[in-house]
């Protein structure tokens, strides 16, 4: 399964003190000429002292709005002015996740924690990295370590579910998905998990039902178009799982799986030459399953 789970950052909104700022400053301007007024102070010098202000002022939120340009830049910078904030290390290393440095997000994680043992976030955020490596054991580990110190983190049970499936350790698995569902019941990400479950335990109705929730959760949810289109494959449906892999594909059309399914669908009904074009699609996404279909369909 694709894992859906974002690894967790502290959101810093610097950028809404903006437009409040307006109003203070404008009321500002306004009482210091109204104060020179009074004292009988020449409005010419206020008005450079002013203009000065504001060009020094300027050029600090320019230099500034160079820091916020990426996140790792932004967090790069809190880092190096707070280096023992456990919080910015947590997101400085998420920011080197989305960017595949995988060991120095770990690194990132791991001072965080030493900076401060107790906070949960750095130790699901391991378990991502640790998942992303293929190290299941570990990331199944550090997800325990942060639902121990928090019971009720949704996403952290999702993790778990995911890691436990990929080595096939389904019972485990659905246990964490239908704790993470008891926690959000209007969780598309976990509807569509236990509809996977079910999918695997070939129990395509259930699986069905499921992927029907996690729409109605949320619409355009592109894995659970997929997952639907893949499950009516199996009762033959191909006309419907056509209709739903489409669709997935309109609001991701990045989505491998989804012209992977498709192909499949255009294949038994015996329009191969769609199906080639599915297939050749998936392969230039970069699915190499996907290659070997086109070589052969050839």
């Amino acid at each position: 399964m694709e894992s859906s789970i974002i690894p967790i950052v502290d959101v810093i909104f610097e950028h809404r003190v903006y437009l409040p700022s307006v109003g203070f400053f404008t009321a500002g301007s306004i009482a210091i000429f109204t104060a020179a007024e009074r004292l009988r102070i020449k409005s010419k010098p206020v008005f450079y002292g002013c203009a000065l202000i504001v060009a020094v002022l300027s050029s600090a939120a320019y230099l500034r709005n160079t820091v916020w340009i990426t996140d790792f830049s932004l967090w790069e910078d809190v880092v190096s002015k707070s280096p023992n904030n456990e919080r910015a290390h947590n997101n400085l290393g998420n920011a080197y996740l989305r960017l595949g440095h995988i060991d120095k997000a770990i690194e990132m994680f791991n001072r965080s924690i030493s900076l401060a043992p107790k906070y949960n976030l750095p130790y699901h955020n391991l378990g991502e990295a640790y998942l992303a490596k293929d190290e299941t054991e570990r990331a199944i580990e550090h997800y325990k370590k942060s639902i121990s110190m928090s019971p009720s983190y949704f996403k952290s049970y999702m993790g778990l579910g995911i890691a436990y499936s990929q080595i096939d350790d389904d019972d485990n698995a659905i246990k964490n998905y239908k704790k993470a569902l008891e926690l959000d019941p209007a969780s598309e990400i976990a509807l569509n998990a236990i509809g996977l479950y079910y999918a695997k335990k070939t129990d395509y109705q259930q699986a069905i039902s499921y992927y029907s929730k996690a729409l109605a959760a949320n619409k355009i949810y592109s894995p659970a178009y997929a997952n639907m289109g893949k499950a009516y494959i199996e009762f033959g449906e191909f006309d419907k799982a056509i209709l739903h892999l489409t669709r997935a594909i309109e609001l991701k059309p990045d989505l491998v799986s989804a012209y992977v399914g498709r192909a499949m669908a255009y294949s038994k009904k015996g329009e191969s030459n769609l199906a080639l074009q599915d297939f050749q699609k998936a392969c230039e996404i970069g699915n190499n399953d996907a290659c070997k279909k086109v070589k052969g369909l050839r």
